[in-house]
Formats: C-alpha cells, structure tokens, sequence
C-alpha cells in the first residue's frame, strides 16, 4: 500500500524540509503540497529527502515564467537549517 501525505503549510506545521525528512524517515511514499504556489516548499522538501515524491496539489495558472518568479515568495523563506 501506498500512503501519502498532502499538506497545506501553516505557522503550526513543520517546515517543508523537516517535513519532509519526517515523512521519508516513516516510509512513507510521497508529500503533497496544496498552496498556491508551493515550489519553494517543495524544493526545501526535495533538497532535504533522498527518496521522498514531491508533488503539488493545486493548478498552477500558465503564465510567463518571469512573472511567476516575480510573484513567487522569496527564497528567504527557507529557515537558515535548511
């Protein structure tokens, strides 16, 4: 059986990276975020796992790809331990 978790991040949950970590370390499959625009909660999860899935729940609108950056949280985002 295949389990995976979908996640909407918030102030109370961890950050995507040590989510991620605790998901892997559980044996679980894969780790859906549902946020608007969550890459850089899914690159934070990704940099931090080896053999996590990472996907994305939402639609993403097709827009020019500067835009989308400009419109992207910053990378700041990420805390230092990361």
């Amino acid at each position: 059986m295949k389990i995976v978790i979908a996640m909407f991040p918030n102030v109370d949950t961890p950050e995507p990276g040590r989510l991620g970590r605790m998901i892997e370390d559980r044996g679980l499959e894969s780790l859906w975020f549902t946020t608007f625009d969550p890459f850089v909660a899914m690159t934070a999860a990704a940099a931090a796992t080896n053999r996590l899935k990472i996907g994305t729940g939402c639609v993403v609108p097709q827009r020019e790809p500067i835009q989308r950056q400009s419109r992207s949280p910053p990378s700041t985002y990420l805390p230092a331990d990361e």
